[in-house]
């Protein structure tokens, strides 16, 4: 399955997210300072969600991009017009389609990524188209 606007096959990106969670928990390893040791583990427990995530689709063995287990996922785009470097970022659940608005996660803990909030998040995705 080829996945996202980049073409990366679904095992190229478990392989680039399990290296990436490597280099985070390298990160957290050598930070002393309380304020940054908090940011790396909050970029670390998001870096553990999307690989949950992506083993969660790879499990199902979607052919295209079109099957349900990858549509189901939260996706991030970054839009371009080819006139401009500027861009837009465009999140993606189901066939619903929303741009990035400013809003920031800050450095505190994220949201636990549970299946329930996996169903809300399709349901709202659902529910705003």
């Amino acid at each position: 399955l080829d996945v996202g606007r980049s073409g990366a096959r679904l095992e190229e990106l478990v392989i680039s997210k399990r290296g990436e969670m490597v280099a985070t928990l390298k990160l957290f390893n050598s930070v002393t300072d309380a304020k940054a040791r908090e940011k790396v583990s909050t970029v670390a427990l998001l870096d553990i969600t999307q690989r949950d995530a992506l083993l969660s689709v790879a499990a199902y063995q979607p052919r295209s991009v079109h099957d349900f287990a990858w549509q189901g996922q939260m996706r991030y785009y970054w839009e371009q017009s080819s006139s401009t470097t500027d861009g837009k970022i465009v999140v993606e659940i189901l066939s619903h389609r929303h741009y990035y608005a400013l809003e920031f996660l800050s450095a505190i803990s994220p949201l636990v990524w549970t299946s329930s909030v996996q169903r809300f998040y399709k349901v709202m995705g659902a529910a705003l188209r």
